[in-house]
């Protein structure tokens, strides 16, 4: 039986995550699955309880969701909660945990090209979720002015 894994989101025909992800269960040897879930915002809570009665394993939130999809979710973990903004959802026997992955990418992301952003000046376009990530690193880590 494969494992379901997906993206929720709306607007996704674009989505290229179907392939991307099943290219890398083939190569690790997985018997997964990776669907778009593209629903309604209506829909959003319906949703979550449906993957949840599909016995999902995870699923990526997507645009416009990342914040909203927490009313749905049994419990957070810290960084999400901190963030107020939610970018993964695992699915078990004890319920729904929203997570936040873009915090830590965006500062791997620093990172690997060496920018250093203590005591600097920084603008961020947007206020979605994956804005408030990004204040939240860059307030965690000493940004001087945004």
């Amino acid at each position: 039986m494969n494992t379901l894994f997906g993206l929720l989101g709306k607007n996704l025909a674009h989505s290229i995550s179907p392939v991307i992800h099943d290219i890398i269960f083939s190569k690790i040897g997985i018997s997964a699955f990776y669907h778009i879930f593209d629903v309604k915002e209506i829909e959003l809570g319906n949703a979550v309880k449906g993957l949840t009665a599909l016995g999902a394993v995870g699923v990526n939130v997507t645009i416009p969701y990342k914040i909203k999809v927490m009313e749905y979710i049994d419990k957070l973990s810290p960084e999400a909660q901190a963030i107020g903004s939610v970018n993964c959802i695992s699915f078990n026997k004890n319920g729904t945990l929203g997570y936040n992955t873009d915090y830590l990418g965006f500062g791997m992301m620093l990172d690997k090209y060496n920018v250093k952003v203590e005591d600097r000046n920084a603008a961020v376009l947007g206020s979605g979720g994956a804005a408030k990530t990004v204040v939240s690193y860059l307030l965690d880590h000493g940004i001087h002015n945004i």
